[in-house]
This record gives C-alpha cells, sequence and structure tokens, in this order.
C-alpha cells in the first residue's frame, strides 16, 4: 500500500468487494450509540471509505509514515488504545461503552470497555478474558 499510495486508486471498489466477507454485527448499524469510531490497524486509505458506508463518526487507522520507518506506525495494539484514549479525551469521552473484536492484539482495548463483542475468539483469548474476568458476549461469524 505504501509503494503505491500517489496512484490514482479507487478505494470505493475495492471496499465493494471485500463485502462478500463482511459479517452482520447488528451493534454496527445500531443507531443508538452517541459515538461510533472505528479503530483498526487496516490503512486509512480504505479503512475511512468504510468508516464513511457505515455512519462511524471518526476513523483510527493506519497512516503511514511520512518519511522512513517508525517502529510504532501501525494501529494495532498498545499504539491503537493510545490513539483511542487521545480521541475519548479530545472529545471529553469517558469511556468505551462497546467495543467490538476478533482479536487479541486489543487486549489493551477490550480491558477498557465496560462490554466487549468478541468475534469467534481463539481458545487462548477465550481463556484469557475469563481468567481476567472480562464482560464479554461471543459471536461466531463465518
Amino acid at each position: 500500500m505504501k509503494m503505491i499510495q500517489n496512484d490514482d486508486l479507487d478505494f470505493e471498489t475495492f471496499v465493494s468487494k471485500l463485502e462478500t466477507y463482511k459479517n452482520d454485527i447488528k451493534e454496527v448499524s445500531n443507531s443508538g450509540f452517541d459515538i461510533k469510531v472505528l479503530a483498526t490497524a487496516a490503512p486509512y486509505s480504505y479503512a475511512q471509505v468504510i468508516a464513511k458506508q457505515y455512519n462511524f463518526d471518526a476513523c483510527l487507522a493506519t497512516n503511514f509514515p511520512k518519511n522512513g520507518f517508525v517502529s510504532n506506525f501501525e494501529n494495532l495494539g498498545k499504539q491503537k488504545k493510545i490513539r483511542l484514549s487521545e480521541y475519548l479525551k479530545a472529545n471529553a469521552l469517558q469511556s468505551v461503552d462497546t467495543f467490538i473484536t476478533d482479536h487479541e492484539d486489543d487486549i489493551p482495548i477490550v480491558k477498557m470497555a465496560q462490554k466487549n463483542i468478541i468475534i469467534s475468539p481463539n481458545k487462548k483469548f477465550y481463556n484469557w478474558l475469563n481468567e481476567n474476568l472480562i464482560n464479554f458476549e461471543i459471536r461466531e461469524m463465518k
């Protein structure tokens, strides 16, 4: 993606091709939430298209470094938590109400959410959630 970022790419067409892999999660389309944030390790170039299509208020995604290599450029794990915490603070928000994830890389955010929806967790992640008394529910998806 870094190598082609300046080319004229149609990210909407790219995102439409991902549609067959999409899982329907009712909370994503729930209009009862005051603010919805898409926090993802995916590149911002197409994550922002997804965020717009599904009416997210903000998109926190991976931006490529302008110059050289930066070890924490990817919006992943602790870095994702830092960016989300900064967003919450900047918008005078106190907490994450509902967090949806399918990966244990998101443990730093799972710990701070009031409720977690875990998509098809592996056994290790499931066990960690139970051992750490995390409030969660499981959704099995394709």
